[in-house]
């Protein structure tokens, strides 16, 4: 269409209306004469808002580029007027060329959703127009786009500028000195995925950058490249206190292979910060390399447990190769010490004193931990001094046996549970703990005779608990494992006591009932709870035993009766829980609890069924 009635030129330009001036200029819009150009333009100036976003509608129709310059002003792309912002931005994605990112970019941060996806939507195709291009005097604006956070964006410009970094490498460089972390952030990532070398400097400078998202950036592209000379600082900067810049690091140091291997262990060898020792452990690890497991074995008598953590870690890397190693380690602790453990308590001299001390340390033996304990508080300094380091160095090497254990439990397989099987016998409780562990990973059911023997005797209570936790998992079922459960049953210990309920309760025979019974009046809320699960498993005929036991005084475990009454699900229970309701003074709580296992039992719930799966309280 290239010819238009004057009569809408008119209105346009001179009608009192508002309304039909803009009108007109909308229905002057549809035509494609660049005549109209002047008079759209003049509408900008129009007094009424409504007016002058139908010139910018008008004028974005229209196609002349020459309005860009006219349009890009803060009086359009910063009016407080949505619909007026929203026309300008479009127009000036429509008409302006690459050069008009400038001018829209601020618009990224505007509070309104609809002008953010609009300069986000023309951003992405200038940005890919840009790209399309491959010119290099076109970087600034890509770099431009870096900035910008929203991940389109920055990965078309990233991918552009990688596809030209040879060309515009020196800006690049040069750019690694802006202000905005994210442009510095993403530069590197772009001279990291160009392995270009000449920008190793800048790259190791970034290690120290101020912001972590750069750090870790120049971690990994460092990592990428993998010049030698640049390793040595990667090492230096697992100082780092940031996690994620730490395990950057680490990664980029994994990426040399085994060329790492000797600078970490120099750097292990004098670093004094755990973090640092953890944060080589763990490289250590991930390189695999078999020269490493007698210095991590080492390190599993840190006196650190975030370094042994990190190093069990580590070792269960290796697989098998790391079991003979460590086996031997479980038996560097028993050398004869008893006339060492009588020098030691008698009254020699200072001299002799102190020589038997360091002995003990030595041995590493855990039977002198009682001797050197109360050699602590001896009046010369000098003695309880040597005490104690003798003390760290025993349980250090408790700990290294722990270790040792545990990572035989995550590599090995049943084969060789008769070789750990000493460690039952350890002097230190950590150790025995961790071969009951270990046991129950390798399924070592040839062992059920000692644990059931530790389950019974153990003077330390964590490792009884754990030998019977091991013991429900590879003698399930079995004739000894019920009788283990009975003998520890009335355990001083509560949290035996759970386990010796649970245990029996997987097993609902006649001779567990009554003690199980007793257990509904533990001390022990847990050990309560555990026994009325466990006496719900016997079903109905468990029913007349439990109501007699309402006649019982003690309110805790009459709130368990009641509960496994109602979960059990015997009509039989209703009157003898309505007639503990009728007595006088009863406790609030039994009442509470006696009424929602009525409600249950007569069905009054909506359920299908009355049955309960979970206790009442």
């Amino acid at each position: 269409m290239s010819s238009y009635p004057q009569s809408l030129v008119d209105k346009a330009r001179n009608s009192e209306k508002w309304e039909k001036r803009r009108l007109s200029i909308i229905e002057l819009s549809h035509y494609s004469d660049a005549k109209l150009f002047s008079l759209f333009t003049s509408a900008l100036d129009d007094p009424v808002s409504e007016v002058r976003h139908s010139a910018i509608i008008a004028l974005s129709r229209l196609g002349d580029p020459r309005a860009v310059s006219l349009l890009a002003k803060p009086r359009y792309l910063q009016s407080k007027e949505l619909n007026m912002r929203w026309a300008t931005v479009r127009a000036l994605g429509k008409l302006g060329d690459i050069h008009v990112i400038d001018t829209i970019v601020p618009l990224v941060d505007d509070e309104e959703w609809l002008i953010r996806n609009e300069v986000i939507s023309i951003l992405i195709d200038k940005t890919q127009e840009i790209v399309k291009r491959q010119d290099p005097s076109l970087a600034r604006i890509l770099i431009r786009m870096l900035s910008i956070d929203e991940p389109v964006i920055t990965k078309i410009a990233v991918e552009g500028l990688i596809n030209i970094e040879f060309a515009c490498s020196s800006l690049l460089m040069d750019t690694m000195k802006n202000i905005h972390e994210q442009i510095r952030k993403n530069i590197i990532y772009i001279l990291g995925e160009t392995l270009d070398q000449r920008a190793l400097p800048l790259l190791i400078d970034a290690l120290n950058d101020p912001q972590r998202v750069v750090r870790k950036e120049a971690a990994l592209a460092l990592g990428k490249i993998k010049d030698a000379s640049t390793l040595k600082y990667l090492i230096q900067h697992l100082t780092d206190q940031n996690d994620e810049v730490r395990q950057a690091l680490i990664n980029a140091i994994v990426q040399f292979g085994k060329q790492a291997f000797e600078p970490l262990q120099s750097e292990l060898s004098h670093a004094l910060d755990k973090t640092v020792r953890t944060s080589i452990i763990n490289a250590l690890g991930k390189l695999k390399d078999n020269n490493s497991i007698p210095i991590l074995i080492e390190h599993l008598k840190s006196s650190y447990h975030i370094v042994r953590s990190e190093t069990v870690l580590a070792l269960s890397q290796f697989g098998p190769v790391v079991i003979t190693p460590l086996i031997e380690q479980l038996y560097s602790a028993h050398s004869e010490t008893q006339d060492l453990l009588k020098e030691a308590s008698q009254k020699n001299g200072i001299v002799g004193k102190l020589r038997v001390i360091k002995a003990l340390g030595d041995l590493e033996d855990y039977r002198a931990t009682t001797i050197l304990k109360e050699l602590l508080s001896d009046s010369q300094a000098e003695i309880a001094i040597t005490a104690q380091e003798s003390l760290v160095k025993i349980g250090c090497a408790a700990w290294g046996r722990c270790g040792a254990l545990q990572v035989i439990g995550n590599v090995a397989d049943k084969s060789i549970i008769e070789k750990i099987k000493i460690s039952l016998k350890d002097f230190s409780p950590h150790v025995r703990y961790e071969a009951i562990r270990a046991i129950g990973n390798l399924k070592g059911t040839e062992t059920i005779d000692e644990l059931i023997q530790m389950a019974k005797t153990d003077p330390i209570h964590e490792v009884r608990i754990e030998a019977l936790r091991i013991l429900r998992e590879l003698s399930i079922g079995s004739e000894k494992l019920f009788s283990t459960a009975l003998f520890v049953l009335d355990d001083k210990v509560s949290n035996i006591r759970l386990e010796a309920t649970r245990i029996l309760g997987d097993f609902t025979d006649d001779r567990a009932f009554e003690p199980l019974l007793e257990k509904l009046f533990d001390i022990s809320w847990s050990v309560r709870l555990s026994a009325e699960n466990a006496i719900c498993n016997y079903g109905n005929k468990a029913t007349q035993k439990l109501i007699k036991l309402l006649d019982k005084q003690k309110q805790e475990g009459k709130c368990r009766v009641v509960s496994a009454l109602a979960r059990i699900g015997d009509p039989n229970s209703i009157k003898p829980i309505e007639k503990l309701l009728s007595e006088p003074d009863i406790d609030e709580r039994i009442v509470r609890i006696s009424k929602t296992a009525l409600a249950f039992l007569k069905g009054e719930t909506g359920r299908t069924s009355i049955y309960m799966n979970y206790p009442l309280c």
